[in-house]
């Protein structure tokens, strides 16, 4: 009966103490995500909508930003918004220079898939304004598509 004491109290410190380290850990460290907000039209009257998604830290403000705007090509969770690219939709690259980002999708940005109302300017539109609510740092986008730089550029106003 001793023994089983003994081995009961180990036990219990021993998970007492694996339990403090992860909460130290934690409180040190976070749990490196935070949410940001992408927006998507609603299916009715076509308005910008927002939607929280919890998205995990990364070491640089660009590789935040495409992961933000691959969230945004997925589309959305809420089934009252509609997505705003094709499927298919990739990005290229993504360059963030000073207060500039440049963002490179492929060719199948441009094929609109049946039923969807949104021009290729209302989807680019939807990416700025999820990526200038997210990042106030960046003031300008450039767009392009496999390489060819776009006329339009989203740009915040006063800045």
């Amino acid at each position: 009966m001793k023994n089983f004491d003994r081995t009961t109290i180990i036990l219990a410190g021993a998970l007492a103490l694996m339990f403090l380290i992860s909460a130290v850990s934690y409180l040190i460290w976070g749990n490196e995500q935070e949410e940001q907000v992408l927006f998507f039209p609603t299916n009715q009257t076509m308005e910008a909508r927002g939607e929280a998604r919890i998205l995990p830290r990364k070491d640089t403000k660009e590789q935040e930003i495409e992961l933000l705007v691959k969230e945004v090509l997925l589309g959305p969770f809420n089934i009252d918004y509609m997505p705003v690219f094709p499927r298919d939709s990739r990005i290229r690259s993504i360059m963030l220079r000073e207060d500039t980002l440049y963002i490179d999708f492929t060719i199948d940005v441009v094929f609109r898939e049946a039923g969807s109302s949104l021009s290729l300017r209302e989807s680019l539109s939807f990416i700025g304004l999820s990526i200038q609510f997210n990042f106030p740092r960046v003031r300008n986008i450039v767009y392009s598509i496999n390489g060819n730089q776009l006329e339009l550029t989203s740009e915040i106003a006063g800045s």
